[in-house]
């Protein structure tokens, strides 16, 4: 039995710190930010064309992520979870999570939400309305320059 092994069988606690280590370390500070329909490839360059009538690139990831109120999506996440409430329509749910995406603006707006997958409609149109009342973030930036940044959260229901 190697020491790798036996740390693992004496401290099975160990294993999830690991894993969770690795994941951060992998993708990075920004753990959700990370998830992207984009492939690896074209990470950090533009991963769409401009929507029409705007001049900026919507990016995935930068240099700097945004941040809010002087943390990362993390603290966003939980600011969103202190706020979001369950339906009544959703009561019978046992929980669920929802997946949005939006864009952090370059003024630091936060626009473009939208419901990437939910357990129930009311659940998503309850996390979009609380992401869409956000503060303005501290902006992405590439080379120096404040840019649009497209993130994914993920918000958990209990």
């Amino acid at each position: 039995m190697n020491k790798k092994s036996l740390l693992f069988s004496v401290f099975p606690i160990f294993r999830g710190v690991v894993a969770a280590t690795v994941v951060l370390l992998a993708t990075g500070n920004n753990a959700f930010a990370c998830e992207s329909a984009c492939p690896r490839s074209v990470r950090n360059t533009e991963c769409q064309a401009p929507p029409p009538g705007e001049s900026e690139p919507l990016l995935d990831l930068v240099e700097v992520m945004p941040k809010f109120r002087r943390g990362d999506v993390i603290a966003f996440r939980s600011w969103v979870m202190g706020r979001v409430r369950l339906p009544d329509d959703a009561r019978d749910f046992q929980g669920g999570r929802v997946m949005v995406t939006f864009v952090v603006e370059a003024d630091g707006s936060v626009a473009g939400i939208e419901v990437l997958s939910a357990p129930t409609p009311s659940m998503g149109a309850e996390v979009v309305r609380v992401v869409a009342q956000s503060p303005k973030w501290t902006p992405g930036t590439r080379a120096g320059e404040p840019v649009r940044v497209r993130m994914n959260l993920p918000i958990d229901f209990f």
